[in-house]
């Protein structure tokens, strides 16, 4: 709740919906219905190269690890983010390019923050964690940022934590 309205600004305690172990769980349950191994997360693409077969070469920004062979490959990053910083053999159309550096990144400029204390000092004052602060106003470039109450101790979830997002600038 808002300091003293009970306004909801953010799912969050009992009738918040999580999904147990994070989204990487759900990546983990879907790899697991695949043949081990051809899943690879959690490595930056710097370059994917198509030799006019039906193979794809990836190569990850470590130098060090061998290129990756598929037949295909998902790329799970916004377009924008994609254009600007994966290289393509043979190079994407420039039409295309131009396409994905418009495309608007949602949560683009969101930057995400978790922040763990040894107790839940929000509480104290029957209070939910979840705050809202803006400076400047959401249109124009103003700033924002939201938190909430992450772990709830009521749902048997361990810790106590604040997550939250600030956006604009």
């Amino acid at each position: 709740r808002s300091s003293g309205g009970g306004e909801m600004l953010a799912p969050c305690g009992p009738g918040a919906m999580r999904m147990e172990g994070g989204y990487g769980a759900l990546a983990d349950a879907l790899a697991k219905a695949l043949p081990e191994g051809v899943v690879r997360t959690g490595r930056g693409v710097a370059r994917i190269e198509r030799d006019g077969s039906d193979d794809v070469t990836v190569h990850v920004e470590d130098d060090r690890a061998d290129p990756l062979l598929a037949r295909r490959v998902i790329v799970a990053v916004p377009p924008r983010v994609i254009a600007a910083s994966i290289a393509f053999d043979p190079p994407l159309p420039d039409d295309r390019l131009a396409y994905m550096r418009a495309t608007q990144t949602w949560a683009g400029d969101w930057c995400k923050v978790v922040a763990t204390f040894s107790a839940a000092f929000w509480s104290d004052d029957d209070d939910s964690g979840v705050a809202r602060w803006s400076r400047g106003g959401t249109k124009g470039g103003g700033l924002m940022a939201v938190s909430w109450e992450a772990a709830h101790r009521e749902l048997g979830e361990g810790g106590y934590a604040l997550a939250g997002v600030n956006f604009g600038r």
